[in-house]
C-alpha cells in the first residue's frame, strides 16, 4: 500500500479536479439555457395567441364598421328616393362602404398571416393536420388591475433571474481557474507513507559447518509464504518528504496573470449584467402600469365615441346633421375601437412580460 499527499501544489486542488468541476458547472449552465430557451419560446407562442386573438376581435370590429356604413348608405338611397337629400350624399357613403369592405378585407388578410405566425410556433412540420387547421382562441384577455412591486421584482430578478445565474456559474469556472494558476506556481511537496508485506515459503534447509551439506530440517511450500503474509510477520513501513521547485516557472506565472484579468472581466460582466436586468425589470414594471393606464384612456375614448356617434345618427335622421360628420363620427369610433383593443393587448403581454423578465433573460 502506497499513499502520496500533496502538501502544497495540489493539495487543495489541481488540473483534473478542476477540469471535473468544471464540466459539472458547464451541464449547469447548459440546463439553465435550456429552460430559457423553452421559456422564451413559451412567451413567443403567447404573444402569437394574443396576436391572434387581437386579428379576430379585429375583423369584428371592421364588420361593425361595414354594417354602420352600410345602414347609412341605406338611409341616403331613401332620402335620395324622397327627394330630401342630394345624390353626392349617396355617393359619399358609397365610397365609405367600399372603404369598410376594404378595411375589412384588410384585417382578415392579417388575421391570415397571424394565424400562419401561430400554427408555425406549433407543428411539427407541413405534414401536421393543425397545419391545415383554422385555430380559433376561446380564451378571452383578462383585465384588472395589478398590484405592481418594482423593488421585490427586481430582489426575485438578482437572485433568480437565469442569465445571472449563468453568469454566476461562469464565475465559479473562473474562480476555479484562478485557482489552479496559483496552485500551479507553487513547489512541490508530497508527504509518502507506504506498507508493505513480504512472505517466503518452500523447504526449510540447515548445513553443518561451513562447507557442509544442507539437511531438511522443515518440509514447506508455496502456501507457507501466503501464511506468513496473512499473519503480517515482516511488514515494512516507509515515510517521505519530497520537495521540488522548478526554475523559473515564467508559464505558469503567465497563466496565472491571464486568469486573474479573467476574472476582473468576469466580475465586469456581471455587473453590466446585473445593472441591465434592474433596468428591464423596472422598464416591465413600468409598462404594465402605462398600458394599464392606456387602455382605460382608450376604454373612455372609445365610450365616448360610440355616444358621439350615436348622437350623429340621431341627429342626421332629424336633418340636423351632415352625411359627412355621420361618416366622420363613425370613422372615429372604429379606430377608437382599434385602439382599445391594441391597449388590451399590449397590458396582456406587459403583465406577461413582467412575470417572465423576473425569472428568464433573452
Amino acid at each position: 500500500l502506497n499513499y502520496t499527499q500533496p502538501l502544497l501544489a495540489g493539495f487543495k486542488t489541481d488540473n483534473q479536479r478542476t477540469a471535473l468541476r468544471t464540466q459539472e458547472i458547464q451541464g449547469q449552465i447548459t440546463d439553465i439555457q435550456l429552460a430559457t430557451q423553452v421559456e422564451n419560446i413559451n412567451a413567443q407562442v403567447r404573444m402569437a395567441y394574443w396576436g391572434l386573438r387581437a386579428a379576430i376581435e379585429q375583423i369584428e370590429i371592421q364588420r361593425q364598421s361595414l354594417a354602420q356604413a352600410q345602414e347609412l348608405l341605406e338611409q341616403n338611397r331613401m332620402r335620395v328616393t324622397l327627394g330630401t337629400m342630394s345624390e353626392l350624399q349617396v355617393v359619399q357613403a358609397e365610397a365609405q362602404v367600399a372603404s369598410a369592405e376594404q378595411a375589412l378585407l384588410n384585417a382578415e388578410v392579417q388575421w391570415r398571416n397571424q394565424e400562419l405566425a401561430f400554427k408555425s410556433l406549433l407543428v411539427s412540420g407541413p405534414d401536421d393536420p393543425l397545419f391545415m387547421a383554422t385555430v380559433n382562441p376561446t380564451d378571452l384577455p383578462f383585465i384588472e388591475e395589478t398590484d405592481v412591486d418594482i423593488q421585490n421584482a427586481i430582489e426575485v430578478a438578482l437572485e433568480q433571474r437565469t442569465d445571472l445565474r449563468q453568469q454566476r456559474q461562469q464565475r465559479q469556472i473562473s474562480e476555479l481557474e484562478m485557482a489552479v494558476t496559483r496552485n500551479n506556481v507553487l513547489p512541490d511537496l508530497n508527504l509518502s507513507a507506504g506498507y508493505s508485506l513480504r512472505g517466503v515459503g518452500g523447504n526449510l534447509y540447515e548445513r553443518s559447518g561451513l562447507g557442509g551439506d544442507a539437511v531438511l530440517v522443515q518440509e514447506g511450500g508455496y502456501m507457507d509464504g501466503l501464511t506468513s503474509i496473512w499473519d503480517r510477520d515482516t511488514p515494512t513501513w516507509n515515510l517521505s518528504l519530497n520537495f521540488s521547485y522548478p526554475v523559473g516557472n515564467r508559464a505558469a506565472k503567465a497563466n496565472r496573470e491571464r486568469a486573474r484579468l479573467q476574472m476582473q472581466q468576469t466580475d465586469l460582466a456581471l455587473q453590466r449584467q446585473e445593472l441591465s436586468v434592474v433596468t428591464q425589470v423596472t422598464d416591465a414594471g413600468l409598462a404594465v402600469t402605462d398600458t394599464y393606464l392606456q387602455f382605460q384612456a382608450a376604454q373612455r375614448s372609445r365610450e365616448v365615441a360610440e355616444r358621439s356617434a350615436e348622437i350623429e345618427l340621431t341627429r342626421f335622421r332629424v336633418g340636423a346633421a351632415t352625411n359627412y360628420e355621420v361618416m366622420l363620427a363613425q370613422n372615429t369610433l372604429t379606430s377608437s375601437r382599434l385602439s382599445e383593443l391594441r391597449a388590451l393587448i399590449n397590458h396582456v403581454n406587459a403583465i406577461a412580460e413582467f412575470e417572465r423578465v423576473q425569472r428568464f433573460g433573452g
